[in-house]
């Protein structure tokens, strides 16, 4: 596993993401593996994120979310 924590693009269906879209190549969300939250302090100031374990069409992908904003934290080649 690999950690890159880049900015991705996030489509949604009924709250729960079906394709991923990282490095202009997008990834086909096949099944949601697992899902956690984590809040802590970040640099002094309170941050919630909502990780998702995912598996796709290619690999299988850790994101998560702050805000309205996704990241890709590690990757599965």
């Amino acid at each position: 596993m690999k950690a890159y924590r880049e900015p991705i693009e996030v489509t949604p269906s009924r709250g729960q993401p079906i394709a991923i879209r990282w490095r202009h190549r997008t990834y086909r969300v096949e099944k949601i593996l697992d899902f956690w939250i984590a809040q802590n302090k970040w640099w002094d100031r309170e941050e919630k994120r909502i990780y998702l374990l995912l598996q796709t069409d290619h690999s299988t992908m850790e994101i998560y979310r702050v805000g309205n904003s996704w990241t890709l934290s590690r990757l599965v080649d």
